[in-house]
């Protein structure tokens, strides 16, 4: 139904002339009747008067004004900042502010600073070179930065310290120099509290470390990034390839490293070697170093995975070929070395040989015999399957080959001991074992006569080892030749009893570790 109120769209005359009368009639009672002073009457009704405040239309005004005043301030702050910003960027690179951040390097790292061509752009501040170098008495020595770029807080260049996220050069060379009695206290180490960044790195980074005019490392050609502020709260220092030298020892090349600085002890918590970059074989060292306490041994531990023997080896690097994995041995596996008056090395390690590869043993002379006498030119370079083990000593240049324990399928064995010392000569004793039906087939009496009855499956005879650890000697063609062949037959194959096993094999008494490290210190030199 349609509203009787609602008014219709469109009138036809007569409505328009009605709706006219009745607002003149409602427009006449709104008024007041009223008599003139003559008599007459007429009706007074209030004139509209227009407003002079619109309400709406001022609150736009207002608006309006506001907004003008707001765009005019931020205009005026954009130029006092825009003239301020140019202003700190004259500054920036001008020679007070040269001096002043020289001075400022200078009390944040205790080291005399030299810039060159520092810049500072919208984007952070760049310089071709920074040079740092500290006093004598000091681990760090020299520092050289090239091609420096930094990103700034802008606080930096008002306060008192240097900070932002992150400072990189393409290419620094550290020094560090350990003093002859070691480092006995940090008070003078560098304070760098006052250059405060979140991540320090260099793409080519090259360390060494010097003692008296020694160097004892050097770490080449690796990419270093040093984090200030972790959740741990330890800065630490991860490095990514590289080549690493320490003195007496072969170069290695570097894996990845990870080290953190707790107080005034660092602690490794990886570093991995490797013979070459493709090499899959690695040399895992973790464990702390206290710098600050030269009497103090400091041991890391170490594992070896495919890694090849001959590098650790010195000048006996020729005798066993082979790469190997470290087998647990209670009171092996670890590096121990000084940073004080002693900082010789101390590698001990206990191998086998790993499942990917084999241990083999070259150069003696025994090899060569045995081929002629076998006629068999395997005996030349032999590989041990069935068993490789044994222990690896190394003091500086003095070499150590301790339970070594070589066998092939029944074929042969090799158990004993060999030393080298600084001078490289050579020592030891090795039992060798060879298959009796070997002896028996070669039809050699002399063969038959210097080697024992059967025990543990092999035939053996006692040699010793001699020369230099890079052409070794033996003493097994005397033997052979001073045999008497009329014996030959007293050891044909029989299972001798133990005890005449014994006896037979007798050989000149084994030396202990302490015993043989202490021929290889008296060696002539």
């Amino acid at each position: 139904m349609a509203d009787s109120h609602s008014e219709p769209e469109k009138y036809s005359l007569d409505e328009m002339m009605e709706r006219l009368g009745k607002s003149s009639t409602s427009n006449e009672t709104e008024g007041e009747l009223v008599t003139r002073a003559d008599g007459t009457q007429a009706l007074k009704v209030r004139k509209r008067k227009r407003r002079t405040e619109q309400p709406i239309k001022a609150k736009a005004a207002k608006t309006r004004k506001i907004r003008i005043i707001q765009v005019t301030i931020l205009l005026i702050l954009m130029m006092i900042l825009g003239l301020g910003a140019a202003g700190l960027f004259v500054y920036s690179n001008s020679a007070p502010f040269r001096t002043r951040l020289l001075t400022k390097i200078s009390q944040g790292t205790g080291a005399s600073a030299d810039v060159a061509q520092f810049r500072v752009t919208p984007l952070g501040v760049n310089s071709t070179r920074i040079n740092l170098q500290w006093p004598e008495n000091q681990l760090l020595q020299d520092l050289a930065l090239t091609r420096v770029k930094a990103d700034l807080s802008p606080s930096s260049y008002f306060g008192k310290s240097w900070s932002g996220n992150e400072a990189e050069a393409v290419q620094a060379t550290l020094v560090m120099k350990l003093p002859p009695a070691g480092l006995s206290t940090s008070e003078n180490a560098a304070d760098f509290s006052a250059m405060h960044f979140n991540r320090l790195s260099a793409n080519q980074l090259n360390i060494t470390l010097n003692q008296g005019d020694s160097r004892m490392l050097q770490l080449n050609d690796t990419e270093g990034s040093f984090y200030q502020n972790l959740d741990a709260g330890n800065p630490e220092l991860r490095l990514n390839k590289g080549s690493l030298s320490i003195a007496n020892w072969p170069t290695l090349n570097l894996d990845r490293a990870s080290i953190t600085f707790q107080g005034n002890d660092i602690n490794i918590g990886f570093l991995r070697l490797a013979t070459s970059p493709n090499d899959r074989g690695t040399l895992a060292l973790s464990g702390k170093i206290s710098p600050y306490s030269p009497d103090t041994r400091n041991t890391l531990d170490i594992t070896l995975s495919e890694f090849k023997i001959s590098e650790l080896m010195g000048s006996m690097s020729f005798l066993l070929p082979g790469k190997v994995d470290t087998r647990e041995v209670e009171g092996s596996n670890t590096l121990t070395f000084g940073l004080g008056a002693n900082p010789d090395a101390d590698l001990k390690v206990s191998f086998a040989s790993s499942l990917s590869s084999t241990l083999g043993i070259e150069r003696f002379p025994f090899l060569y015999q045995l081929s002629r006498r076998f006629d068999d030119q395997w005996f030349l370079h032999p590989i041990f399957e069935s068993k490789a083990i044994g222990q690896l000593e190394r003091k500086g240049k003095n070499v150590m080959l301790t339970n070594l324990e070589l066998e092939h399928r029944g074929k042969i064995a090799i158990v004993g001991n060999l030393s080298a010392n600084q001078d490289e000569v050579l020592s030891g004793n090795l039992d060798l074992g060879v298959s009796p039906t070997l002896i028996t087939n070669s039809g050699d009496a002399r063969l038959d006569a210097i080697f024992s009855p059967v025990r543990d499956g092999f035939r053996w005879i006692s040699l010793k080892a001699s020369g230099i650890a890079s052409d070794p000697n033996d003493n097994f063609e005397s033997i052979y030749l001073n045999a008497d062949p009329s014996t030959a037959n007293l050891h044909n194959n029989s299972q001798a009893p133990a005890d005449k096993s014994k006896e037979d094999t007798e050989t000149a008494p084994e030396l202990n570790s302490d015993e043989m490290w202490k021929y290889l210190s008296n060696s002539p030199r």
